[in-house]
């Protein structure tokens, strides 16, 4: 899948990191358009902390940090393979279908 369409939209979002909810915004355009990437280092890229990444990646998983409903668009565990501490973070099937609806509304 082309994700042009996401990434100018990351790109845009980025813009607009200051609102709250954009932060998560972001976050979820990330993981779509870099699929197994790992909660550190999508810290590191976005210049998050690594309790903010927490938080926003909890967000988007189906239980929040708060152990609320979240949106259920990520799954966010351990890669035992790599490291304890490296979460690999994958959409879910929710999660791939915004992500095609978002760059379908973005794509010229």
């Amino acid at each position: 899948m082309d994700h042009r369409g996401l990434l100018r939209l990351a790109r845009a979002l980025d813009q607009l990191r200051d609102l709250d909810r954009i932060t998560t915004a972001l976050v979820f355009v990330n993981t779509i358009t870099r699929q197994g990437v790992c909660s550190a280092e999508l810290a590191d890229d976005l210049g998050l902390t690594t309790s903010g990444i927490s938080r926003n990646l909890a967000n988007l998983t189906s239980l929040t940090w708060r152990k609320t409903p979240g949106l259920g668009l990520i799954t966010h565990d351990y890669d035992h393979m790599v490291s304890s501490s490296r979460k690999q973070i994958e959409p879910t099937e929710k999660g791939v279908l915004l992500a095609a609806k978002l760059d379908r509304i973005i794509r010229p």
